[in-house]
């Protein structure tokens, strides 16, 4: 049996109860979170990481490409704007799939 913390007074109350035993106030039947139900964390946990890889990949592109004000101190090869930025764009996007096609198949 679990229990439930009323919004009054902050005592826990067991699952069933529909007042509060301390403060007497009613407790709100709060439905329970359905928003990630049947989701695994794994896929979850993937769609993040391609996320962060994506977000990674734009901000390289942004401030070694030259189209930030910002002087970068340290010279980088156009290889990392040419090849290896894109390469992690498309590595953060199949990743997010990979993460989508693992949540819905839980």
């Amino acid at each position: 049996m679990g229990k439930r913390q009323c919004s009054f007074c902050g005592a826990f109350n067991p699952d069933t109860a529909q007042i509060c035993s301390n403060c007497r106030e009613s407790l709100v039947a709060m439905p329970h979170a359905q928003a990630h139900a049947g989701f695994s964390p794994e896929g979850m946990a993937q769609i993040r990481r391609g996320v962060l890889y994506i977000l990674l990949a734009a901000v390289i592109y942004y401030f070694f490409g030259g189209h930030s004000g910002i002087e970068i101190p340290v010279q980088i090869s156009p290889i990392v704007n040419t090849y290896l930025v894109p390469f992690m764009f498309l590595c953060g996007v199949g990743l997010s799939l990979l993460g989508l096609f693992r949540a819905f198949k839980s």
